[in-house]
């Protein structure tokens, strides 16, 4: 398997919509590919495998946690996200080479506002 340039391939698409950014994905990465849905921001990668018809992998996981005003002050927290969220993505993700999910990027601005495309 050949080394990728991500940093390459980001300034490539830096201005691309979500279209070319999907077509891109699939010439690159062809049935080594899913689509993660876990909320409301993987809606549009959804509706455009159904528009196109295109071969990705779709799958969900629940966590079976739903946030709470206080949630994130509970003792625990990281141990659950690793084994309610990592460890099932984990295998979900095996003998892919890359996937495609939604970010909120105003839901955690230290670490997600500044997250690219690609």
């Amino acid at each position: 398997m050949e080394e990728e340039d991500y940093g390459e391939l980001a300034k490539e698409l830096d201005n691309s919509s979500l279209l070319e950014i999907m077509d891109k994905a699939l010439e690159k990465f062809g049935n080594d590919i899913a689509i993660a849905f876990s909320g409301v921001e993987d809606v549009a990668l959804l509706e455009y495998d159904r528009l196109t018809a295109r071969p990705f992998r779709v799958f969900s996981f629940d966590t079976g946690m739903h946030k709470s005003l206080f949630s994130f002050y509970k003792d625990g927290h990281q141990e659950c996200c690793c084994v309610r969220k990592v460890r099932p993505l984990m295998r979900a993700l095996k003998g892919l080479r890359t996937w495609i999910t939604g970010q909120h990027k105003d839901q955690s601005p230290g670490t997600r506002s500044e997250i690219l495309m690609v």
